[in-house]
């Protein structure tokens, strides 16, 4: 994913932020609140593991 790719239609990456052993995270603009904000994917390798999908929700629960 890289600069300029629109991610569900809404963020647009502007770039990466940095990468870890889960998630890459990357500065975008919220092109529907047009205001920049950082977007967290979880790697495709961990997307079928459940314990990472669990871990992975807890963190976002945890910001929200």
């Amino acid at each position: 994913m890289g600069p300029g790719y629109v991610l569900n239609g809404r963020y647009k990456i502007r770039r990466v932020l940095g990468e870890g052993g889960m998630a890459n995270v990357y500065l975008a603009d919220d092109l529907i609140l047009n205001r920049p904000v950082t977007v967290k994917i979880l790697r495709l390798d961990l997307q079928n593991d459940p314990a990472s999908l669990r871990r992975f929700h807890r963190e976002a629960m945890s910001l929200t």
